[in-house]
């Protein structure tokens, strides 16, 4: 098995699998006191950011948000704390490729993705959002989730072809959830935004 590289609090830190603008994340080793381990993903708040009140809400809203969503093609989230003033959650640990360097890969070497497995993906992810727009809180009240988001980068593929669907750093909610954005903002990665999105930026 790998080496722990550092420990985290109650985390041995295995690898990194990631680096995005607000978060690192690694590949981790919980370990308790009575023996008990678990291997999962560990997003932690970048350092840099950790006095910035905007950026620790939008992380708690993060952790918040998709901590009540239960569904096969969403990155599950088990737990999240503040260690040492860092904030993190641990998730599902999905072993995988994102979509993203599936189609690099692929494009590196004159191939595709065929169309069957292209539309099987989609209607993974599509059920995903299905889910999570439909989704209510404890009183049956609808969140109407948005992700916001949705990109290559952001949907990661199992070794058996389970598409999951990752990163709802952004998401908007109607509900006591939080909506995370002010009304007119728009976020998300332009390349992927719909023309009514782009337009007010």
């Amino acid at each position: 098995g790998l080496v722990p590289v550092a420990t985290f609090g109650d985390f041995e830190l295995l690898k990194p699998l990631g680096e995005g603008g607000m978060s690192n994340v690694w590949l981790a080793r919980l370990r308790r006191d009575t023996g008990f381990t678990k291997t999962v993903a560990l997003k932690r708040m970048l350092l840099q950011l950790i006095d910035r009140d905007d950026a620790r809400q939008l992380f708690i809203d993060e952790a918040r948000v998709t901590g009540s969503l239960r569904h096969p093609n969403i990155v599950e989230v088990y737990d999240c704390g503040e260690t040492d003033g860092q904030l993190w959650l641990s998730m599902e640990f999905v072993d995988g490729w994102t979509l993203a360097h599936i189609v690099e890969t692929l494009t590196k070497l004159g191939e595709r993705l065929p169309d069957a497995v292209i539309a099987d993906l989609f209607a993974q992810v599509c059920s995903a959002l299905d889910y999570a727009h439909n989704a209510t809180d404890d009183h049956g009240t609808p969140h109407h989730l948005v992700h916001r988001d949705i990109k290559p980068e952001n949907i990661i593929v199992s070794r058996m072809g389970a598409a999951k669907l990752m990163d709802w750093g952004i998401v908007r909610a109607d509900t006591n959830l939080r909506r995370t954005t002010e009304a007119g903002t728009a976020r998300g990665t332009v390349l992927f935004m719909s023309p009514e999105q782009v337009r007010t930026r």
